[in-house]
């Protein structure tokens, strides 16, 4: 795995996938689709690559658009529809045949300009969802255990690097951790996501000079928790967020830090304040630490990021508490939906998590779609886009 992404083979086609694990969902950019958009080879520049149905199983764009859609939505708000069909999957010189995935025809994204990509969906669906929309498709880790190309419904995922992306090592169908060096955890269900959840019976903060603890399990009985190498962010309630600030706080002193967004005009005066896009910065020179210092990789001068919202992407506060990638900084994660349990243990070996700048980070963000034609104006023009008409030169 190199940045979130690992190359699988479809019909002798290998494509780059996202690894997600806080989906159900898996499926493949249609290069039919695509190319009607951007043009005739404009696949070429998809980080994901394109796949295009074989000359022995032939399909086309409105043959897709005519068959029963499904539709993927997630927190940042963007949405991608897509049809299913069965191909040819090869995995470690093995292969099966009749392998159900999806096959992108829409991409809310895309009408934006950023480029799509596809997704391995290793979660399961909810028991919920299941029973109430009748859904009799396996998904991807399912389907790999029925070709007996795996064992057992279960992945690992062993970090080596997190900065931008996640790198390292994910093994499908593998659940090992030494025991000696593991907690285990009961995996259970949440109705507010696709990713696999652990319940917390309370949340802590320690502050590193004193020691204080402070604790939230007073406040709440149980808290679903939710692991998830598809988001970059760790998401909190507001009550753990809040819990945070107060650790900073006793840490620093309450003249060192500032809570409004209007803090950021007196950094000077601060160590720590609340950006206007709601999340934690500190001053990157300060002498404290704390247990989410994992969760900073970001610095503008001498300010860093941490990456701990009480909101998800769209900007909604949320309610949910969501482990994302930093948190394989710290872990190597064994999830076996087969025996329900989750396994933690300490890496073997250190995990890089360079700090990179403001400016490198800006760039690292989704690359745009590249036209392979030029757009035609005037009233022809007008009338295609209108129509929602694929555009050529």
């Amino acid at each position: 795995m190199k940045n979130n992404y690992v190359e699988l083979v479809f019909d002798d086609q290998p494509l780059n996938l996202l690894v997600d694990s806080g989906s159900s969902q898996s499926y493949l950019v249609y290069g039919g689709w695509y190319e009607s958009l951007y043009g005739p080879g404009s696949c070429e520049y998809l980080i994901s690559g394109c796949y295009f149905c074989p000359p022995t199983d032939p399909c086309d764009l409105d043959t897709l658009l005519g068959r029963v859609q499904r539709r993927a939505s997630y927190g940042d708000g963007h949405t991608i529809d897509y049809a299913m069909r069965n191909v040819t999957l090869k995995v470690a010189e093995r292969e099966t045949s009749n392998f159900q995935i999806g096959l992108m025809v829409g991409n809310s994204r895309v009408e934006r300009g950023v480029q799509p990509y596809g997704l391995i969906g290793l979660s399961l669906p909810r028991s919920v969802w299941k029973e109430i929309l009748n859904i009799e498709e396996s998904h991807f880790l399912e389907q790999l255990v029925r070709a007996g190309l795996i064992h057992r419904t279960a992945f690992s995922v062993h970090a080596s690097e997190v900065a931008r992306g996640m790198s390292g090592q994910l093994v499908l169908g593998e659940y090992s951790t030494d025991v000696g060096n593991a907690t285990l955890i009961p995996l259970t269900e949440a109705n507010w996501t696709d990713a696999f959840v652990v319940v917390a019976s309370s949340v802590r903060m320690r502050t590193v000079s004193s020691g204080e603890v402070m604790d939230l399990s007073s406040e709440q009985e149980a808290i679903d928790v939710a692991i998830d190498t598809g988001s970059c962010v760790t998401t909190v309630p507001k009550e753990v967020f809040r819990l945070i600030l107060e650790a900073i706080e006793t840490e620093l002193g309450w003249e060192r830090t500032g809570w409004a967004s209007g803090a950021v005009r007196v950094t000077q005066k601060l160590d720590a304040y609340i950006g206007w896009d709601g999340y934690i910065w500190s001053g990157s020179k300060s002498s404290f630490d704390v247990h989410l210092s994992r969760h900073v990789y970001v610095c503008r001068e001498q300010w860093c990021k941490l990456f701990v919202s009480d909101r998800l992407l769209a900007g909604r506060v949320s309610g949910s508490f969501v482990l994302g990638r930093p948190f394989f900084a710290e872990y190597d994660v064994s999830v076996d939906f087969d025996g329900k349990v989750v396994g933690l243990a300490t890496p073997g070996k250190p995990v890089l998590s360079d700090i990179i700048s403001w400016k490198m980070w800006r760039k690292s963000r989704p690359p745009r779609c590249k036209r392979t034609f030029k757009r035609r104006s005037g009233i022809a023009g007008l009338w295609q886009r209108c129509l929602g008409m694929p555009l050529d030169g």
